[in-house]
């Protein structure tokens, strides 16, 4: 038995360790005799990066490399639509499926991707809930009285709030996971920094120090200086017709300004821009106002979008879609985002939508 065991750690310092150094991707698909397929990662904003590719022979191929750590990958055919997503890591994975529906190719081999789709049968039923509570309140939003409205958003409010805590418990009772680590970054919008930096204060060191950590790291410095009780930062940005607007310029003599980052391409957006409206005609008198920040990226958009929702208040943009620098500088992941903020300056509210942002507005100004 001695003997055995020392030729097995002979041949393992001879040939290395049985872990795997690299991965192996063995792919069969039907459906198609030669391409290419190719590797992708999604790093947001509608953009995708390339990572690797291979040619197709006889419907199949071998795609081999490696990666520091288990990551999300998007797997596509050149030329052809639709794609898949799996979880790739250093080791050797079986790829089967079709050419035109990738989506439900069969992947072995990954464990992490094992742990992918467990994490989805935990997570599904809390997502398929938001979704209803939302989309509830989305249809209450469009003819509901506000009583319904603002019960509505309670109640889509509150069942998101349950799914963003069973993503942190899976997070703190997985420390070691990278996909606990990537779903966190996926519920960001919704987290605050506090929420953010206890899950990642329980992560293990080799999650902690992966990219994906590190930049919810840096999101979480960004976001402690526009939270409620700080001071909104300033800025100058042109308007619709190039002319700068000075944002404290904006504030002064104003009892209270809502910061609203929104799109004309964004239908979440326009759908709460009618209670903006409201709120902004029945209090304009009163002090209050509006500075709309636009994450457009054609001019002529923006601009119709203003006019057909009667935005009649002061907007800006640098028409560059997301690499927008105030959204930056306010932490805004998706929107629509908002932050209402007083006449001194100080961030009093946070993401006030529908029938929640008139409420807010009443009560401060009843107060002054």
């Amino acid at each position: 038995m001695k003997q055995i065991i020392l030729l097995c750690i002979a041949a393992l310092l001879a040939h290395g360790c049985t872990r795997h150094q690299g991965f192996i991707i063995e792919g069969t698909l039907s459906g198609i005799d030669t391409g290419k397929i190719l590797l992708q990662e999604y790093i947001g904003q509608s953009k995708y990066k390339n990572l690797d590719s291979a040619k197709i022979f006889g419907g199949n191929f071998v795609m081999k490399g490696q990666i520091e750590h288990p990551r999300s990958i998007i797997v596509g055919i050149e030329g052809h639509r639709g794609q898949t997503s799996f979880w790739l890591e250093n080791s050797r994975i079986t790829f089967i499926g079709h050419a035109d529906s990738l989506y439900k190719a069969q992947i072995s081999g990954s464990s992490s991707h094992d742990e992918y789709l467990e994490y989805n049968e935990y997570i599904n039923p809390f997502r398929e809930a938001s979704r209803v509570a939302y989309q509830q309140f989305s249809e209450a939003k469009k003819s509901g009285p506000d009583e319904e409205i603002n019960r509505r958003q309670f109640i889509s409010d509150s069942v998101k709030k349950i799914e963003t805590d069973a993503i942190l418990d899976y997070v703190k009772t997985h420390p070691g996971s990278h996909v606990g680590a990537s779903m966190l970054k996926s519920s960001l919008y919704y987290l605050t920094w506090q929420e953010l930096n206890e899950a990642v204060s329980s992560l293990d060191t080799e999650v902690a120090e992966t990219d994906v950590i590190v930049g919810i790291k840096e999101r979480i410095a960004v976001l402690k200086t526009v939270d409620i009780g700080q001071k909104a930062p300033d800025f100058i940005m042109n308007d619709p017709q190039g002319v700068p607007v000075r944002f404290y310029d904006l504030l002064a003599g104003k009892k209270l300004i809502l910061l609203d980052f929104w799109a004309a391409w964004c239908g979440p957006c326009r759908q709460e821009n009618p209670f903006v409206v409201n709120t902004y005609n029945q209090f304009q008198t009163k002090g209050f106002t509006v500075l709309g920040v636009s994450l457009d990226r054609d001019r002529e958009s923006w601009i119709k979008a203003i006019e057909d929702d009667k935005l009649t208040w002061t907007h800006v943009s640098n028409v560059s879609y997301w690499d927008n620098p105030v959204a930056k500088m306010y932490a805004v992941s998706a929107i629509p985002t908002n932050y209402l903020i007083d006449g001194n300056g100080i961030i009093i509210g946070k993401n006030l939508r529908g029938g929640a942002l008139k409420k807010k507005v009443a009560e401060y100004l009843e107060t002054e």
